[in-house]
């Protein structure tokens, strides 16, 4: 049984090999890799530190909030997987891929819009499904964080966009952005109102930062 079973495999075993070279490979996994870590890095050091900042209870109302924010983001996050080999293959063909672009941006923005109206307008049956009515506080934060989400969504599928047509994003990049939003979550951490503002003001930066990277002159 054991020797018919690679009966089939003589056909492989035996083709001839065939040295493939693929040039630059890393030209194309960095930015990927890089563009990654933004986005991980932007979800995530907010809970972090508000755990480093408030006490548990403050931490475990902003995280609640923070989870509500991030299904915006997972809610939209499959418009940018769709934009990534469509505009991929018009670039590599010559053709003009900044219309797909911009279709599934309006798409995004009206997707992050409704998804923020239904939230907050129904805030209080929301959360006292989701979390239970102990977690009404996190009312005063959960639009700033709904807003901030929208602007992650907005931006990843900028950086997407980017790979796509083979923009460069560099460590430099992410580290500068990261930089910039520890700063700014350790400047406001007084209340959880101010530091989920900060939020905002960080994926406002990160969305701008996007922005240049993909549309704007390269710097060398």
């Amino acid at each position: 049984g054991l020797v018919f079973s690679f009966l089939p495999l003589k056909k492989i075993i035996y083709t001839k090999k065939e040295d493939r070279n693929i040039p630059n490979i890393l030209s194309y996994t960095s930015p990927v890799f890089f563009a990654m870590i933004a986005i991980m890095f932007v979800q995530s050091i907010d809970i972090i530190l508000a755990k480093r900042f408030f006490n548990s209870n403050l931490a475990g109302q902003y995280a609640a909030a923070n989870l509500v924010g991030k299904m915006i983001f997972l809610g939209t996050i499959s418009i940018a997987k769709v934009l990534l080999p469509i505009s991929s293959e018009k670039h590599e063909s010559g053709r003009n891929s900044i219309s797909s672009f911009m279709k599934s941006f309006f798409a995004i923005i009206i997707l992050c819009i409704i998804a923020t109206i239904f939230v907050v307008g129904l805030q209080d049956v929301f959360i006292n499904i989701i979390f239970g009515s102990q977690y009404f506080e996190i009312r005063n934060i959960l639009l700033n964080l709904c807003i901030a989400f929208s602007l992650i969504s907005i931006s990843n599928l900028v950086l997407i966009y980017g790979i796509s047509i083979n923009k460069k994003i560099r460590a430099w990049h992410v580290i500068i952005f990261c930089s910039a939003q520890i700063g700014l979550l350790y400047t406001f951490n007084q209340n959880l109102v101010l530091f989920s503002m900060a939020m905002i003001l960080t994926s406002a930066l990160f969305l701008t930062g996007s922005l240049l990277i993909v549309f704007g002159k390269p710097i060398k």
